[in-house]
């Protein structure tokens, strides 16, 4: 999911694709506004295959969930971070910062991946 706000974390998230597609071609699901991913691929280049989904009713938005094959999380700071609970609801693992909030959920090692943890 991008945001287009900085403590949300779009920038690692973007090059963390970035890094993880040299390795292994990915396709990302973007969830957010088409202008914004413009606006990242013109600034810092997406070099990978993408979609972007826009203002999604929650049934699109639970299919998207349970088809991708790892959901990526890079907020700093959240009131609760639902979207990677959601995406644990679908049976989908997480990678993700670490935030206090999701700590109340997620669990490193179970279906959920501490990116402080992953990076070192």
């Amino acid at each position: 999911m991008l945001r287009g706000s900085r403590y949300k974390g779009d920038e690692v998230a973007l090059e963390v694709l970035k890094n993880v597609n040299k390795k292994v071609p990915v396709h990302v699901v973007f969830v957010g506004g088409k202008s914004l991913v413009r606006h990242y691929s013109k600034t810092i280049g997406l070099d990978f295959e993408y979609s972007v989904f826009s203002n999604v009713p929650d049934e699109v938005l639970a299919n998207l969930y349970s088809s991708s094959d790892v959901f990526l999380f890079t907020s700093y700071a959240e009131g609760f971070g639902l979207p990677p609970l959601e995406a644990m609801a679908c049976g989908i693992p997480v990678v993700m910062t670490d935030n206090k909030s999701s700590r109340d959920y997620a669990v490193d090692g179970f279906r959920c991946v501490n990116f402080s943890t992953w990076r070192r």
